[in-house]
C-alpha cells in the first residue's frame, strides 16, 4: 500500500498503520528521498507520477477530501482508504465518524453517510472541517434563533414582566449563604437584603450613600475612599455594584479597609447583561466580569481567602436576560442548570485576614 502524505497525520497514526498494513512507499508533494518509520524501516517517497494502478492508497492528510480530489484529477483510480479508518482519530474524525458513519465513492463522487443513513455529497467541499460546518447547519436548525426579533421584549431587565433573572439568582444565593450576614452589616443605598437575610444575627445595619449622611446612612464613596472608616463593619453586601464603578481596584481596596479582621464581603457581579441606561446616564455602566477577573481583583485587593465563587446561568437563560424575560417565564430546571461557559451572574464570599 501507499500512504499519501507523511506529515503530522501520518506521525499520529503510524504505529497502528504499520501494525495492520504493509506500506511500500509514501506519496508526498513536498518531500523526497526516504522516510524513516517508527519500526526502524525506511520507505521511499515517490511522486504521483510513480504510482502504479494496483496498490491501494491510504490518505494521511488532514485535508483528505482535497487529497482524494487530487488523486482523481491526476488520473489515479486506485482504491482509496480514508484516514478515519486508521486510529487514533483526529478531533474532526471523532465528530464525524464515531458512531459508524462512513465515506464512500460512487461514479467519481464522494459521499458521507451519517449515523441515520442520510447521505451528503462532500465532493464540492475543500476539507472536512468545511463540510462539518455545513453538516451541523443542516442537522441542528438555527431557525428559532434567526426568527427572534432584533429588539428585546423588555428594556427594564424584566421588572414589568416579573422577577429579573439576576435577582432570582442573587436572592437564592443570599438565602443559601445568609449565615455570613451577621454583626454590623453594610449595604449600598438600602438595607433590604440585610433585613431579609440577616435577621437576628445583625447587630447594626448601615447603608452607604454618596450624599445622605443621616444615620443609619454613612456618607461615603468606595471608589474615592471618601468617608470610608477603617474596620467599621463585619459584613458588606455588595450586589450588582461593581459594574458601575470605574476604578474597581480602588473600590475593593476601600471595601477591604472598611471590614474588620475576619470580616466578610458578599459580592455579586454581572457576567452578561444589558446596559443599564439609568446608571449609564448618571455615573456610568462600565464592566462585565468572568470568575477569573473577579478572583484576581479580589486577591490583589488584600483578601487572602475567597470562601466560594458561584456561577449562575446557561445559554438559554443568557438569551432570556438580554431579551428582558422574567424568571417566572422559565422552568426551575432551566434556571438551575449552570453552564460555566455561559455565566449570567457571578457571586463570591470573601474573607478578610
Amino acid at each position: 500500500m501507499y500512504v499519501y502524505g507523511c506529515g503530522k497525520v501520518f506521525e499520529k497514526k503510524q504505529d497502528y498503520l504499520l501494525d495492520n498494513f504493509c506500506v511500500s512507499s509514501a506519496i508526498d508533494n513536498y518531500k523526497s528521498g526516504n522516510l524513516h518509520l517508527n519500526n526502524g524501516e525506511e520507505i521511499s517517497i515517490i511522486s504521483l507520477d510513480d504510482v502504479d494502478n494496483n496498490s491501494p492508497i491510504i490518505i494521511m492528510r488532514e485535508e483528505y477530501i482535497n487529497a482524494w480530489r487530487e488523486l482523481r484529477s491526476a488520473g489515479i483510480l486506485n482504491e482509496v482508504i480514508f484516514p478515519y479508518q486508521i486510529l487514533p482519530r483526529t478531533e474532526i474524525e471523532n465528530r464525524l465518524f464515531s458512531e459508524g458513519e462512513r465515506l464512500y465513492e460512487k461514479e467519481g463522487t464522494l459521499f458521507y453517510v451519517d449515523k441515520t443513513g442520510k447521505e451528503f455529497c462532500v465532493s464540492g467541499f475543500e476539507c472536512m472541517s468545511e463540510f462539518l460546518q455545513y453538516y451541523e447547519r443542516q442537522c441542528i436548525s438555527s431557525n428559532e434563533i434567526l426568527a427572534l426579533d432584533t429588539k428585546p421584549l423588555n428594556r427594564n431587565f424584566g421588572f414589568s414582566r416579573g422577577t429579573p433573572i439576576d435577582r432570582y439568582y442573587i436572592e437564592n444565593w443570599l438565602e443559601k449563604n445568609k449565615f455570613y450576614i451577621a454583626g454590623d452589616v453594610l449595604e449600598i443605598a438600602e438595607n433590604t437584603y440585610t433585613k431579609k437575610y440577616g435577621g437576628e444575627r445583625v447587630k447594626n445595619s448601615y447603608m452607604l450613600h454618596v450624599e445622605n449622611d443621616m444615620p443609619p446612612f454613612i456618607k461615603g464613596n468606595f471608589e474615592t475612599g471618601e468617608g470610608i472608616e477603617r474596620e467599621k463593619v463585619d459584613c458588606i453586601i455588595l450586589t450588582q455594584t461593581l459594574p458601575f464603578i470605574f476604578d474597581v481596584e480602588s473600590a475593593l481596596k476601600n471595601i477591604y479597609k472598611m471590614l474588620r479582621p475576619k470580616g466578610t464581603l458578599m459580592i455579586t457581579v454581572s457576567a452578561l447583561e444589558q446596559i443599564s441606561r439609568f446608571d449609564m446616564e448618571r455615573w456610568g455602566d462600565y464592566w462585565r466580569f468572568t470568575d477569573l477577573s473577579l478572583r484576581k481583583l479580589i486577591k490583589q485587593s488584600g483578601f487572602d481567602e475567597i470562601q466560594k465563587i458561584d456561577i449562575y446561568g446557561n445559554v438559554k437563560v443568557a438569551c432570556g436576560i438580554l431579551y428582558g424575560v422574567a424568571a417566572e417565564e422559565f422552568s426551575k430546571t432551566d434556571l438551575d442548570y449552570y453552564d460555566e461557559d455561559y455565566p449570567v451572574i457571578i457571586c463570591a464570599v470573601c474573607k478578610k485576614k
